[in-house]
């Protein structure tokens, strides 16, 4: 990942629904304190019983700036899901 910043508007909408359904929840219940999610993998290839990580720092400055464009933002309002 040589530009965390360059495609976290692109690739916003790859965040799980459910991840978004649960924080428009915290928030409607009040629940502005930090919350912390698990970044995990379904399925790992055959014949592994080990998974390895390397880059998490690259990872979290990604996270840290996703945002959602206006297409986006209009995409997630037509699903009717959020207050």
């Amino acid at each position: 990942m040589s530009d965390p910043d360059s495609a976290a508007t692109d690739l916003a909408l790859f965040t799980d629904l459910y991840q978004l359904t649960m924080i428009d929840a915290y928030l409607a219940e009040g629940m502005t304190a930090e919350a912390v999610f698990d970044l995990s993998v379904r399925d790992l290839p055959a014949r592994r019983n080990f998974l390895l990580l390397a880059g998490i720092a690259d990872v979290a400055a990604y996270l840290r700036g996703i945002t959602f464009d206006d297409d986006a933002l209009r995409y997630l309002d037509g699903l009717h899901l959020f207050s």
